[in-house]
């Protein structure tokens, strides 16, 4: 059976998905069980690495390390000019003042993930992931059900 695709709530009750974002990318199962009504249906969010592959992008180095250093950058620009624009005139503009802060903390995160993918912790949380895929794709009437929805199941 076709199951209807959830756009933040689910598409029989109206449920809303609670923290529901439609560009989240999650690992797990696609076929979700609405909490209200109990019904079936797809949620695009998740990803079924056993169908889908490794993500390779999700170990790459370089990507986390060239944000981070932006970010970085970033935030130094605007602390700095922040605070020559308060001792030139003695104002502070807080638009501005905010970019700093954010931008260090997004550079802070994006050096994490470099940390992770370079300790390879990362690799093995994917790894993991496919091994729950694989788990759940041996159950035949599961691996149908996707394939009846369009997803690719390796036999």
């Amino acid at each position: 059976m076709k199951l209807p695709i959830a756009n933040g709530e689910c598409p029989y009750c109206h449920k809303k998905i609670p923290m529901y974002n439609e560009r989240e990318y999650k690992y797990g199962s696609p076929i979700v069980h609405c909490a209200g009504c109990g019904e079936k249906y797809l949620d695009t969010r998740y990803h079924e690495l056993a169908c889908e592959g490794m993500p390779q992008s999700e170990l790459n180095t370089r990507r986390y390390k060239l944000f981070a250093l932006i970010c970085l950058g970033i935030s130094v620009v605007f602390g700095a000019g922040c605070w020559f624009y308060l001792k030139m005139t003695g104002r502070l503009v807080l638009e501005l003042a905010f970019i700093a802060p954010i931008s260090a903390i997004a550079a802070l995160f994006n050096l994490i993930e470099y940390i992770r993918v370079k300790t390879g912790a990362k690799q093995k949380r994917l790894e993991a992931y496919m091994r729950e895929s694989s788990e759940r794709l041996r159950d035949s009437v599961y691996a149908a059900e996707l394939e009846e929805n369009g997803y690719n199941v390796p036999k």
